[in-house]
């Protein structure tokens, strides 16, 4: 009898564990993903912006200049493209940590 209670004490632990893990996993990456979110948004309104003013040059016939302002836009762009991907290898990371972390969880005996 006893032996049966450990082993169901035992698998109650290893799920209040997991569900642990997967609840700081889903928090983290909720977290992430907002800020992708929000980096998307912001690249949106850039390549907007960007394609406005190339769309005017051209609507009036005039040369597309690439001056100061417009490499502004286009390195902005750049910087979002490049924290999102940063984001996305940080949420791989956290899908990983949360694996093993609930792969050491099931194999504790």
């Amino acid at each position: 009898m006893k032996e049966i209670l450990g082993k169901m004490a035992s698998g109650v632990n290893k799920s209040i564990a997991t569900a642990g893990v997967n609840s700081k996993a889903l928090m983290e990456k909720t977290k992430i993903n907002s800020k992708i979110k929000s980096l998307e948004a912001e690249r949106s309104e850039l390549a907007e912006t960007l394609g406005m003013q190339i769309y005017e040059c051209i609507i009036c016939d005039k040369e597309i200049d690439v001056d100061a302002g417009t490499m502004s836009l286009v390195n902005e762009i750049k910087r979002c493209l490049d924290s999102i991907d940063d984001y996305k290898i940080e949420l791989e990371k956290v899908e990983e940590e949360a694996d093993l972390a609930k792969s050491k969880i099931s194999q504790k005996e």
